[in-house]
């Protein structure tokens, strides 16, 4: 991996990080359980795009990336209306909205193209 050396682990880290700051952010909490499920996945998606691609770069690539899930937390929060809390079916829907975010579809260093997940 070119850039900085980051175990995927830490990888999803930054990103639940943004998620929950986003989430936190519009005054609302995560229901218990409601993003694990995602984080397992995304840590196996990861996992798997560093093994097959040495030359990725996440100090490049992780301001876009980040900024997705920045955003996916905030439509989340959206859409939890009035209700305090952020259910699995609302991140799902985000994750969702977000595959086709502006930053996503762009091949190429520092496109923040991690969406294929």
């Amino acid at each position: 991996m070119k850039g900085g050396t980051y175990t995927p682990q830490q990888i999803v880290d930054q990103i639940n990080k943004a998620v929950s700051d986003a989430v936190t952010n519009m005054k609302k909490t995560l229901a218990a359980g409601a993003i694990d499920s995602w984080l397992k996945d995304l840590l196996t998606f990861i996992t798997q795009k560093l093994k097959n691609d040495p030359m990725s770069n996440w100090d490049a690539d992780s301001p876009k990336v980040l900024r997705v899930a920045k955003d996916m937390g905030t439509i989340a929060a959206i859409l939890a209306g009035d209700g305090p809390q952020v259910s699995k079916n609302m991140l799902q829907a985000a994750f969702a909205a977000c595959k086709t975010h502006a930053v996503c579809p762009t091949p190429g260093p520092g496109s923040g193209a991690w969406c294929d997940f």
